[in-house]
Formats: C-alpha cells, structure tokens, sequence
C-alpha cells in the first residue's frame, strides 16, 4: 500500500514522478534550446537568400523585401476594388474554396466507399 501525504511534493516523491522545477527548468531549456535552433536557421536562410540576390538581378534581396512584405501584413483585410485586395481577405477566399471541395469529395467518396 503507497502512503499518501498531504502536501503536494510529498505525493510526487511517493509516487516517483518528477519534482515541477527539474521539469520546468528542462521545458525552458528545451524552449530555448528550440528558439535559438529557429534564430540560426533564419538568419542561415536571410544570408543564403542576399547573396543569391547579390548574382541575380531578378531577385529581390531581403532588404528590399522587408518593407512590402510589412506593408502586407499591417493592413491584412483592405478593400480596395475587385483587384486590389489585403492577404487576409485573399486567405479567407481561398479557405472557402478549399472547405467547398473538401466537402464536394467527402459527399462523393463516403458513400462510394462504403457502396
């Protein structure tokens, strides 16, 4: 029979489980661990990208990128006419269509597959 105590790391060291701060102490290791690995590979990938820039003439290097890139992203739902519209209501619509066709393929498929 296990003795339980009253207080909460009494019954974590009867139990065997790990104390919280051993485990609180490796999640923020790991999610710095995690967050430093993620900065590296961004700025890997913004030096790969400006030297490619730096030969071609077609493509944009990141600093030229940046403040159309910021442009999209501050306003995302503008409406400015049939052909001018922000990223997110181009999202929305896209989703939609996606949604439509996934449903469309399910409605045809399920039955199909269980004729």
């Amino acid at each position: 029979m296990t003795a339980i105590s009253i207080g909460a790391s009494g019954v974590t060291r009867r139990l065997g489980r790990p104390r919280m701060a051993p485990l609180l102490g490796r999640l923020a290791l790991s999610a710095a661990t995690t967050a430093a690995s993620l900065a590296c590979a961004a700025a890997l990938l913004a030096s790969v990208w400006w030297l490619a820039s730096l030969w071609s003439e077609d493509l944009p290097g990141p600093a030229k990128t940046m403040p159309v890139f910021w442009d999209l992203v501050s306003n995302p739902f503008y409406d400015n006419g049939p052909n001018d519209k922000g990223i997110g209501l181009q999202l929305i619509a896209s989703l939609k269509r996606v949604a439509i066709g996934f449903t469309l393929g399910t409605c045809v498929a399920v039955p199909l597959g269980v004729l």
